[in-house]
């Protein structure tokens, strides 16, 4: 069972669970039209029942927060080109691949920023 959120959609839910949204609209009886156009039927009801093959929250928490870290990562790897104004991206990438790198503050004892 998933319990609706305010401002949840099927697709959604779907898409957060690795489940197909057809077969979401199945399995609850509602109309396929709840995947687009009219997605308010979703709030009828106060909870949905996913099918088996879908995968578990901790799993996509995971991969929430790996997208999370590479959005950062990919941030500040353009603000860094942006104020260097360099031109390759790739040695911006390795800049801030090596300020990541946990083995350095293993290494020195302290993160060296500079």
């Amino acid at each position: 069972r998933y319990y609706i959120n305010h401002g949840d959609t099927l697709q959604g839910i779907a898409l957060r669970y690795g489940a197909n949204g057809r077969e979401l609209c199945r399995l609850n009886n509602l109309p396929p039209s709840t995947l687009s156009t009219t997605p308010h039927l979703l709030h009828t009801r106060t909870f949905i029942v996913l099918p088996s093959s879908a995968k578990s929250l901790s799993i996509t928490r995971d991969a929430d927060t790996d997208a999370g870290a590479r959005r950062v990562r990919e941030k500040a790897e353009k603000r860094l080109q942006m104020l260097t104004k360099e031109v390759d991206w790739r040695v911006t990438k390795a800049y801030v691949a090596l300020a990541d790198d946990p083995d350095e503050e293993a290494v020195y004892g302290v993160k060296f920023i500079g």
